[in-house]
């Protein structure tokens, strides 16, 4: 007669080779190398760099002004 197994520990040891499978293949198909992720931080870098060089600056209104003023309550906001 055969070895007496228990059924739970074989279903969890095939659940885990089948995920452990599903990881390698995903690793191989969405995996960057190092090098590719290096260059995407300096493209962003360099894209962020650019942004904050060439933003405009928003012209405050009366208004705004009015509504900031009125929003500090103890007044310690320099006019």
């Amino acid at each position: 007669m055969g070895d007496i197994i228990n059924l739970r520990t074989q279903r969890k040891r095939k659940r885990r080779a089948e995920e452990a499978r599903k990881a390698q293949e995903n690793r191989v198909s969405f995996g960057r190398t190092g090098p590719d992720k290096q260059l995407e931080r300096l493209k962003q870098g360099r894209d962020r760099r650019f942004l904050d060089q060439n933003r405009l600056e928003r012209q405050t209104s009366h208004a705004d002004n009015q509504l900031e003023q009125s929003s500090d309550p103890q007044g310690l906001r320099p006019s």
